[in-house]
């Protein structure tokens, strides 16, 4: 396939050259002024070639960014240059088509401006670029158009990287089509087998299919060829599934190190530090996510963290305030735990019997927990009501003596 060639000044180098030959006739300024022209239009000439070397070697590599930068770099060393600027925006493209996140605000409507140029340029390309326009006419709010002109990409090639993964992304909004979605995942990560990014959301498709184990199998894939925050918090998420703590608390532990504003890994974080019996981390951890974002599920397992260092009355405060607007089972449990170790016997019996009259949900997983939460709570009020310590009725007064005053 024919690329628009990149042409550096050299017409206007040989002019000048020229024009210096005339010049050693004329006198020794006007030659010395021609002189310094050629050397600077040569310098411009080989920065211009460089850049576009980097730019071409770049997307040969499939790193599009930095080809994109590459060529952007040519053309403002010299705007004149011809044949860069088809290059730059085929880079740009294909950047887009492989990171469709991307795709935000002025950006849009800067690659929409190039599709028709690369589609001119690059007739082999046809594929990549029909993928963008599905992904362009998703983000316009026409999700049936997206999905029909990204199957129309995979009807000009089916292995095309951008497609498949346009289609997976269409698909992972749909239950019911988990597995056409794999399989178009797997063939955009055939087309870049080593893409982290890739990898990494091959891993939370899975996760959000409950394929924990294949999903920590990718995500570690990627960490392993590029740790972010967010694959290392995923692939934690994938860790803690199979109750595997303490690697989960290590990758959580390195995605907070990354990125130590991100209140969901903190409190992922607590969790693993719980199931590790590292208490003082997870009070720790789970007091950062608060900081960050209020979220019950992070309240809660501070109290966890609190109950477990005996810190009863810290975390009974602390729950009655949040039980006020929401009895959460779970924070209703850890409150009757905390009133226990308080010696607050009757009280912790209230709230254990309350937990035992809540009705069974629907949903199969939820069920479960309610009742394994109940079955403990029985106990509790069994064991409670075994050791109470009845009242001691009160004697009555015994009546006084005649003759006492």
């Amino acid at each position: 396939m024919s690329e628009p060639q990149s042409t550096c000044p050299m017409s206007r180098c040989s002019h000048v050259v020229l024009t210096l030959v005339l010049g050693l006739g004329l006198g020794l300024p006007l030659a010395v002024a021609a002189w310094h022209t050629v050397a600077r239009e040569w310098k411009t000439c080989t920065q211009v070639s460089q850049w576009k070397q980097r730019g071409d070697a770049a997307f040969l590599a499939g790193d599009y960014s930095t080809s994109a930068r590459a060529y952007s770099r040519a053309r403002t060393i010299d705007p004149t240059t011809t044949g860069v600027l088809p290059l730059f925006a085929r880079a740009r493209l294909f950047d887009a088509a492989w990171h469709p996140d991307t795709l935000q605000g002025d950006y849009v409507a800067e690659v929409a401006l190039d599709l028709d140029a690369v589609e001119a340029a690059f007739p082999a390309d046809k594929p990549t670029v029909t993928a963008v326009r599905g992904f362009l006419a998703i983000l316009g709010g026409r999700p049936a158009e997206g999905e029909a002109t990204t199957r129309k990409a995979l009807e000009l090639d089916p292995a095309n990287g951008p497609a498949n993964l346009g289609l997976a992304l269409i698909l992972r909004r749909t239950p019911d089509k988990a597995k056409e979605t794999l399989v178009a995942m797997e063939a955009a990560i055939k087309a870049r087998p080593k893409a982290p990014e890739l990898l990494a959301l091959m891993g939370r498709i899975l996760l959000d299919q409950g394929d924990a184990k294949t999903a920590a199998d990718r995500l570690s894939e990627s960490v392993a060829l590029r740790e972010t925050a967010d694959s290392l918090r995923d692939y934690g998420t994938a860790l803690l599934a199979q109750n595997d703590s303490r690697g989960a608390a290590k990758r959580l532990g390195d995605s907070v190190r990354l990125n130590d504003r991100d209140a969901t890994t903190w409190s992922l974080l607590a969790q693993a530090d719980l199931m590790i019996e590292a208490y003082d981390q997870a009070e720790a951890a789970a007091r950062n996510s608060l900081t960050i974002q209020q979220s019950p599920t992070a309240a809660i397992r501070l109290a966890q963290a609190l109950n477990r260092q005996n810190k009863f009355g810290e975390a009974a405060q602390f729950l009655q305030q949040m039980l006020q607007t929401q009895r959460d089972l779970v924070a209703l449990f850890e409150f009757a735990s905390a009133l226990e170790g308080l010696g607050r016997t009757p009280d912790a019996l209230s709230v254990y019997r309350e937990i035992l009259a809540t009705q069974l949900p629907r949903e199969q997983q939820q069920s479960k927990l309610v009742q394994q939460i109940q079955s403990i709570s029985a106990q509790r009020v069994q064991a409670l009501e075994a050791t109470a310590v009845p009242v001691a009725a009160t004697p009555a007064p015994k009546a006084a003596k005649k003759g006492s005053r």
